[in-house]
C-alpha cells in the first residue's frame, strides 16, 4: 500500500525551537499581524515525540485552531478522528525566494482537528497555547540544517507550472493529483529521505 504524503507549508526558521535565538519568517498574515506562528516549537521534543502544527485553509474569520485537515484524502474515513503511518514533509519559504522542504516526519499521526498539547509540555507562547494536528516519534523527524534545504517545492501559481500541479496558496498540499509537478516532487522527496536513512523503504 502507498505511503500517504501531506506538505504542509509553515514560516521558516532555522530549528523550530521556539523564537530566542530564533525568527519566524514568511508565515503568512497571520505571523505579519502577530510575530509569532504555531509553527515555532514544531521540532522541540517531548518525551520522544514531535508535535507539529500548521494553519489549515479556512475563512479568515476562523481560527486556525478551529479548522481542519481533510484527512480523508489520507485514507481515513469521514468518521475517523486521525490517520497514521503519514509522510508529512514540512515546506516553507527562504527568504531569498522559493519554496523548499525544511524536515519531515516518518510514520506520523494526522489528526483532522487540532489538539491540545500534552500536560507538561509547556508548549506555550504568552498567553497562547500551542497545540498541534501532527504527532510523530522524535527519532523519525528530521530538521533540516538551512545548507541542506535544496529540495525546491514547485508552486503552481508560477507560470512554467500552469497545469502541471504544485502546491497552492493554502498550507496543506497532498501531491496527490497525478499531474507531472506532484510526481516529480513526491520522487524527488523520497530520494532526499533515502539519503539520510538508506534502509527506508518509500513504499512500506
Amino acid at each position: 500500500m502507498r505511503e500517504p504524503i501531506i506538505v504542509l507549508n509553515v514560516g521558516w526558521m532555522k530549528y523550530y525551537k521556539g523564537l530566542e535565538g530564533d525568527e519566524l519568517t514568511d508565515g503568512g498574515a497571520f505571523v505579519r499581524e502577530h510575530g509569532w506562528g504555531c509553527e515555532i516549537l514544531n521540532f522541540l521534543p517531548f518525551e520522544g515525540y514531535m508535535y507539529g502544527c500548521v494553519q489549515p485553509p479556512g475563512k479568515k474569520e476562523v481560527p486556525y485552531n478551529s479548522r481542519i485537515i481533510a484527512i480523508e484524502r489520507l485514507g481515513a474515513t469521514m468518521n475517523d478522528l486521525f490517520v497514521d503511518g503519514v509522510l508529512v514533509g514540512w515546506v516553507a519559504r527562504k527568504p531569498e525566494g522559493g519554496t523548499y522542504v525544511v524536515g519531515w516526519y516518518r510514520n506520523a499521526t494526522v489528526f483532522r482537528k487540532w489538539q491540545k498539547p500534552p500536560q507538561g509540555s509547556r508548549r506555550e507562547y504568552g498567553d497562547e497555547t500551542l497545540g498541534y494536528y501532527v504527532r510523530a516519534r522524535a527519532n523519525d523527524c528530521i530538521l533540516l540544517t538551512p545548507d541542506e534545504r535544496t529540495l525546491r517545492v514547485p508552486r503552481a501559481r508560477d507560470p512554467e507550472n500552469l497545469g502541471k500541479g504544485g502546491i497552492g496558496q493554502a498550507n496543506v498540499w497532498y501531491a496527490d493529483s497525478g499531474k507531472p509537478n506532484d510526481l516529480k516532487f513526491g520522487q524527488g522527496f523520497k530520494r532526499v529521505i533515502q539519503s539520510y536513512n538508506p534502509h527506508w523503504l518509500p513504499n512500506a
